[in-house]
C-alpha cells in the first residue's frame, strides 16, 4: 500500500515537471524575435564609437567585398532596432564578433 502511494506521488511529480517544462519551452519559443529574418549588415561606424558590437555601427548592405581576416567587415543577423542588427551582449554572435571568428558564417572579415 505504501509502495503504491510512493509510486503515485512520483508519477504526479513527473507529470507536473513535464507540464512545467512544456510551458517554459512554449514561452521561450513565443519570446523569440518576430522578425527572425537573417540580413546582411555592413560595419560602417560613423562617430567616435568604433565598437564592432554596437548595432548602431552597422547598416544594411552586401558583404560581397569582405575578404580577409584582420577586422570585422560585416555580419549576418536579424534586425533589432529598425535599420540595425540584433546583437545581444554575451551571445554567440557577440563573442564571435569580439574574437574575429568567422567559422559560423555570420561574421565576415576584411584585410586591414
Amino acid at each position: 500500500m505504501v509502495f503504491k502511494k510512493v509510486v503515485g506521488l512520483f508519477m504526479v511529480a513527473v507529470m507536473m515537471f513535464s507540464v512545467c517544462f512544456a510551458v517554459a519551452k512554449h514561452k521561450a519559443e513565443k519570446n523569440k524575435p518576430a522578425n527572425a529574418l537573417q540580413m546582411q549588415w555592413e560595419f560602417n561606424p560613423q562617430g567616435e564609437d568604433q565598437s564592432t558590437t554596437n548595432p548602431e555601427n552597422y547598416q544594411p548592405g552586401s558583404l560581397g567585398s569582405c575578404e580577409g581576416d584582420d577586422e570585422v567587415c560585416g555580419i549576418i543577423a536579424p534586425e533589432g532596432e529598425p535599420g540595425h542588427p540584433l546583437i545581444v551582449e554575451n551571445s554567440d554572435l557577440y563573442n564571435r564578433i569580439l574574437t574575429l571568428d568567422g567559422s559560423a558564417g555570420d561574421v565576415f572579415l576584411r584585410a586591414n
